[in-house]
């Protein structure tokens, strides 16, 4: 699952501290590993990347694990939160198809 970030203008991830700052006070999670303004984090029992898309604008991906749907909201809504709080209120996800920006896909729309 793919989850674009809007209003992401303030976040800058330099380094594995920059990364930890994604990790929700909440829950339990780790930095796994960080390069060059990309990286991996675990959440509970799940993996999220944090990345830039060709189009320049970051977004989070959810990579690994497993866990029933009001848990993966609840992490999200962490995140979420987590995000703003550290980088600005004004962010908001978007969550995109895996195939969002294939033009053959669209004659599907």
């Amino acid at each position: 699952m793919k989850i674009a970030i809007e209003g992401d203008k303030s976040i800058r991830i330099g380094s594995l501290g920059d990364l930890a700052r994604v990790l929700p006070a909440k829950l339990d999670g780790e930095v796994l590993n960080f390069d060059h303004g990309e990286g991996q984090v675990r959440v509970g029992k799940t993996v999220w990347g944090l990345y830039v898309g060709d189009n320049g604008k970051q977004y989070l991906q959810y990579e690994k694990g497993q866990c029933d749907w009001s848990e993966l909201q609840g992490i999200t809504n962490e995140i979420h939160h987590r995000l703003a709080q550290e980088f600005g209120a004004d962010l908001k996800f978007k969550v995109e198809g895996c195939l969002a920006h294939s033009r053959d896909d669209d004659r599907y729309l």
